[in-house]
């Protein structure tokens, strides 16, 4: 068995409003699995291997729920903080202090939401779950459309990478 292993976690504010006009944030995280590793040099074992991902994404009240539910996972033992021990109510005073301090974010013309993170730089962007075409947020139909299936969808897939792609530094 493997830990899923959260490394990095960061919250953003989104430029973008639901039907009803409320904010959208999203929670974003480098995660890896306790088990894999990438290779290293003369056939050792390297670091462990470790991705971007979106944790969550919606409006802060259906982050908090979804940060709620997902806690649970560090009772049992299947997620963890890089280098620190992590309860479910120290994850959810975690999410709840990311979302108060989110940073907000600007539409670059490529259409990628970009935030700086230490020395690097993370990059997002809306895709529609079926076909992972980019929505880009000038579209304002297209963009009404993916948020009311993004809010749907929250329910029913559960899995906010279903909505929002996002790449990042992959240095320590």
């Amino acid at each position: 068995m493997s830990t899923t292993v959260i490394v990095h976690q960061a919250a953003f504010k989104l430029p973008l409003k639901t039907v009803e006009g409320k904010e959208l944030f999203v929670v974003v995280a480098q995660v890896g699995d306790s088990n894999c590793f990438e290779a290293g040099l003369d056939g050792r074992c390297g670091r462990m291997a470790r991705a971007w991902q979106s944790m969550f994404f919606g409006t802060a009240e259906s982050i908090m729920c979804d940060a709620i539910r997902y806690s649970s996972d560090f009772e049992g033992g299947m997620v963890r903080m890089s280098g620190e021990k992590a309860t479910p109510e120290k994850y959810i005073a975690r999410v709840r202090r990311q979302l108060a301090k989110a940073e907000s974010l600007a539409v670059h013309t490529d259409g990628y939401f970009r935030a700086a993170f230490r020395s690097g730089t993370i990059f997002m962007w809306l895709a529609q779950f079926e076909n992972k075409e980019i929505i880009y947020p000038a579209d304002q139909a297209g963009l009404s459309d993916f948020l009311i299936d993004a809010e749907k969808g929250r329910w029913f897939e559960g899995y906010s990478f279903n909505y929002l792609t996002v790449n990042g530094p992959s240095h320590p």
